[in-house]
């Protein structure tokens, strides 16, 4: 193969973009990256970027992000007025993880390794 492939931005529909940008702002401490004409959007946190495309009609997503600290991270989004609908677990398929929904109905699954934990020192 030519080339490596290195990173992957998921564009998730959405019924309006500002309103979705601002959500992940207020909501999920990301910054807004860009809009073009209110039709397109991204947002970014860390190494996560995030693009948005307004449609009238759409399935809902699921988006899995990949964290440091779940727990931390589930806190933070509780008390910022996020909806988690799971919350953190040890999974049999030896990762941690909760679920978050947003305005739209897209699932965001923020997970860890479980054998990643204690690695750290």
């Amino acid at each position: 193969m030519p080339g490596q492939i290195t990173d992957t931005i998921p564009e998730l529909p959405v019924a309006d973009v500002v309103q979705t940008q601002e959500y992940y702002r207020d909501k999920l401490g990301f910054e807004i990256a860009w809009n073009w004409e209110d039709e397109r959007g991204g947002v970014s946190c860390g190494n996560v970027i995030l693009f948005f495309v307004q449609q009238d009609s759409f399935e809902p997503r699921v988006t899995w992000i990949s964290s440091t600290d779940v727990d931390a991270v589930c806190a933070e989004w509780w008390e910022r007025g996020a909806t988690i609908i799971e919350e953190p677990e040890d999974k049999p398929w030896q990762i941690r993880e909760f679920t978050m929904q947003d305005l739209n109905g897209h699932h965001f699954r923020v997970y860890r390794g479980v054998e990643e934990e204690g690695e750290d020192g």
